[in-house]
This record gives structure tokens, C-alpha cells and sequence, in this order.
């Protein structure tokens, strides 16, 4: 019923969303483009591998709607993912229920048909088959090579995963005192195999000389003043309400400054606890300082803000199955009655719901100004 009401939901507003230009050029690029250009010469421009164009390659070449291709290509893609956070992820049923109507899983990636979809439905699945991945590895580097297939960003996330996975490799069998066995593991020949995809999925969307970057600055060293912004990633990337403080779309005091910086510390402090709790805590660092640092260093916007909800609700998603360390209301019920202080008790508590309805709240505004508005206004 909730996947139902869902797909009713993003439908609707879609009818009412006017594509904005990035939408569009990847139509036109699809409809115009020979797949030679598509291949090896548009993802120099784009920042990221063909899969999308190529799927939306029939739909334009043939003369489908735009508007309706575009929504309907992307829905499904959407629908995939919040299926199987709704059906097969371990969260409490409230936040099973609530993931798929949040601001980045409704609005930004629903609503706006990009390949962000795709990276969302990777992650997704990533988290699915990441328990047995030892065991059925095949299954777990199938995802991570859809992850690698749909975006630059998400090449990034895939290969920290696998040079964490890597590491673990190693480790087990030096545990084990039999190093020699790490030539008939198959899992390294697997992952071997996705190095070599994934670098040549690089070099394929290598940036062009004369690419604009939007209003991002080249000078590394005034991008690298921005490096606190990695403490204010996790606020926005569960709340995201805090964006344009960095955004560039208006000049923030220093009160929001420090209140966005607190609340992603928090989040980062419950991420890294409970990771470390699961023995997980590499799996999150390594791949979000990467992540992140790419953010600052290269280039961002809110749509790659939405990545790092995906990643983190990944991490959160194999933590929760472990068994030593169930994510459960129950347990966070037992931690907090740890807490001796009301007060402080209080407040986590209020940042714990504010981070659960926030994004939910965003979703609500941003489809009814899409509604109610035409294409650039607010």
C-alpha cells in the first residue's frame, strides 16, 4: 500500500513538473547524439558514464513524449529502490514507511528524472547482497558495477567500498597465515575484473579542457578553505534544509553556520558509534572523506548532497543487519534511557524526530511550489 501510494504520489507531481535544463539535455542528447558521441565523446561534458542516456536513447529516438518518457523512465527506477527499502530493509516500519517521501527520495530524485535514480536503486542493492558478499560475491560486485555504470560520484563510492573490501581480504587471510590462498580467492579476480571497468569508465568521463563547471571556483586553494564543509555534509544530507548555506544561494550568519556544523556533527557521531558498533567503521570513513573531499575539491550540488542520504542510509542498512547490534526503536530506547541528564535526553530526542520528519516536510514544500509554480520560479 505505502509503495502503492507512493508511486501515485510522484506520478502526480510529475504531471505538474516542468523539466528543468539538465533534464532536457539529456534528452536532446539521447534524440540528436550518434551512440559513437554518446559513448566517447558526450561523457567528457556530462560527469558521467552513458547509462542514462543510453536508456533514454529508445524512447527519444522513436518520438515518445518527453515529458512522459522522462517521468516514467525514472519512476521505475525510483519505485525499484523504495521497493526494497520498503520490503526488504531492517528498519522499524515508521522508517520504512517515511524514506520513501523524504526530500531526496521524492523530490530530487522521483520528481527530477536524472541519473541520480540509478545510483539510489545501486545503493539500494549494494545493501541488499553486502552481508553475503563473501560468500556470493558475484551478486554484491554486480551492484557496485551499476553504481560504477551510473554516475562519476558513484565510481567513487564503489571503489572506496572495494578498497575497503580489499583490506578485509588481506586481513582474513593473514589472520588465517595463509596469505598464498589470496591467489585462488575468486573474490579478488571479481574485483579485479570491476577495477578494470571502472577505469575505464574514468578515462570515458575524463573532464574536457573547455568544460564549465557552473559558478565553481578552479582555484584549489580557495576550494580547499571550504574544507568544513565535511562537517555540515551529514546535516544536509539527512535534513537537507541547511544547503544554501554553502550553496552559494545566500550569505549565511554565523548562528546558522554553527547550527548546521553541530547537527552534522551529531549524525556523524551516531554514524561513526553505531558503524564502529558493527565493525563497519572503515566502510563509512573511507568512502565519505573521499566522497566528501571530491565534493569540495572538484565540484557539488544538492542533487550530490542526496548521494551521500543514499550512502549513509546504505551504512545504516548493513549496520542494522548485523546481529550483535539490531537498529531497532527498541534499542534506541534502551541507550537513551542511559542518558541521566532530561534535559539532554530531551534534545536528542528532538534532533532524532527532527531528522526523521524534516525531510518529509521538505518533500511536501518542494512538490507543492513545483506544483503551483512554472520552471524557475519559487
Amino acid at each position: 500500500m505505502v509503495l502503492i501510494l507512493y508511486v501515485i504520489a510522484v506520478s502526480v507531481v510529475s504531471c505538474f513538473h516542468e523539466p528543468w535544463f539538465d533534464e532536457l539535455q539529456a534528452w536532446q542528447i539521447a534524440k540528436c547524439a550518434s551512440i559513437k558521441d554518446i559513448l566517447f565523446s558526450i561523457p567528457h561534458y556530462e560527469g558521467h558514464p552513458p547509462l542514462w542516456h543510453l536508456i533514454l536513447l529508445p524512447f527519444a529516438k522513436l518520438g515518445a513524449p518527453v515529458n512522459f518518457s522522462l517521468a516514467f523512465v525514472n519512476i521505475i527506477f525510483i519505485t525499484a529502490a523504495n521497493a526494497l527499502v520498503i520490503f526488504k530493509s531492517p528498519f522499524p516500519k515508521i522508517v520504512r514507511r517515511l524514506i520513501p517521501f523524504s526530500y531526496y527520495f521524492f523530490y530530487q530524485f522521483g520528481v527530477i528524472s536524472r541519473p541520480y535514480s540509478i545510483v539510489y536503486l545501486a545503493l539500494m542493492l549494494a545493501a541488499l547482497t553486502y552481508n553475503k558478499r563473501d560468500e556470493k560475491p558475484l551478486a554484491h560486485i554486480l551492484s557496485l558495477v551499476l553504481l560504477c555504470l551510473s554516475h562519476a560520484y558513484g565510481i567513487i563510492l564503489a571503489g572506496m567500498l572495494c578498497v575497503v573490501w580489499v583490506i578485509q581480504i588481506f586481513i582474513s587471510h593473514i589472520k588465517s597465515r595463509k596469505l598464498s590462498g589470496i591467489f585462488k580467492d575468486k573474490r579478488c579476480y571479481e574485483l579485479l575484473g570491476l577495477a578494470v571497468f571502472a577505469l575505464a569508465l574514468i578515462a570515458m568521463i575524463i573532464p574536457a579542457e573547455d568544460v564549465y563547471y557552473g559558478s565553481m571556483t578552479n582555484d584549489f586553494i580557495d576550494r580547499l578553505k571550504n574544507i568544513y564543509y565535511i562537517l555540515m555534509f551529514p546535516s544536509d544530507a539527512f535534513i537537507e534544509v541547511f544547503f544554501g548555506n554553502y550553496s552559494g544561494a545566500y550569505s549565511p550568519g554565523i548562528v546558522m553556520l554553527i547550527l548546521d556544523c553541530f547537527i552534522g556533527i551529531a549524525v556523524m557521531v551516531f554514524l561513526i558509534f553505531y558503524a564502529k558498533k558493527c565493525n563497519e567503521l572503515a566502510t563509512l570513513l573511507v568512502p565519505y572523506i573521499f566522497f566528501a573531499l571530491f565534493l569540495i575539491l572538484k565540484y557539488y550540488s544538492i542533487y550530490h548532497i542526496g548521494i551521500l542520504t543514499a550512502f549513509f542510509l546504505f551504512i545504516i542498512w548493513i549496520c542494522a543487519q548485523k546481529d550483535n547490534f539490531e537498529f531497532s526503536i527498541e534499542i534506541a530506547k534502551k541507550y537513551l534511557s542511559l542518558i541521566k541528564s532530561p534535559i539532554l535526553n530531551k534534545v536528542i530526542f528532538t534532533l532524532g524526530t527532527v531528522i526523521l520528519i524534516s525531510p518529509v516536510i521538505s518533500s511536501v514544500y518542494a512538490s507543492t511550489v513545483d506544483i503551483k509554480n512554472l520552471y524557475g520560479c519559487s
